[in-house]
């Protein structure tokens, strides 16, 4: 009688159970999946530089539009927005979102690798687990859009 109340009680709370999204540091050894990079004929055009503004120390404010990496399930592309010398804002131009389950991790993993760009001030950002391909993605059209900027 108290194994099988044991029981109840343990599956009871594994079903309530709760995991918060894993994060791992995207660094420069970090193994990037083979099928991450840009399909053939794909543009990488992106927004010209600004003029300097005298506050930023020599890195011009502005937008910089990174490229759009291709990855196992669609596109990512982000822009960045530099002020001062430091990133301010990195927004999604493109997440996967084909499926119905790319959207959703895409809605998560989304803020998640925003707030880490911008902590960081560089490519070298924390993976989603469960977004993994998304945030390798993420990772390089980061540093493609801060090499534009000369902060990369």
């Amino acid at each position: 009688m108290i194994a099988a109340g044991a029981t109840v009680v343990g599956v009871a709370y594994l079903l309530n159970f709760k995991v918060a999204p894993h994060v791992a540091t995207i660094g420069q050894a970090a193994p990037v999946p083979t099928d991450v990079g840009q399909p053939p004929g794909t543009s990488t055009a992106s927004t010209p530089a600004p003029a300097p503004s005298p506050a930023s120390n020599g890195v011009p404010d502005g937008t910089y539009t990174g490229p759009s990496v291709f990855v196992r399930f669609g596109n990512v592309q982000v822009k960045i927005v530099v002020a001062g010398g430091r990133v301010t804002d990195v927004q999604a131009v493109d997440l996967p979102s084909d499926r119905t389950r790319s959207a959703e991790l895409s809605q998560i993993s989304g803020p998640i690798l925003r707030q880490e760009a911008i902590r960081a001030q560089s490519a070298r950002i924390n993976v989603v687990s469960g977004a993994t391909y998304t945030s390798y993605g993420y990772a390089q059209s980061l540093e493609g859009a801060l090499q534009q900027a000369r902060l990369g």
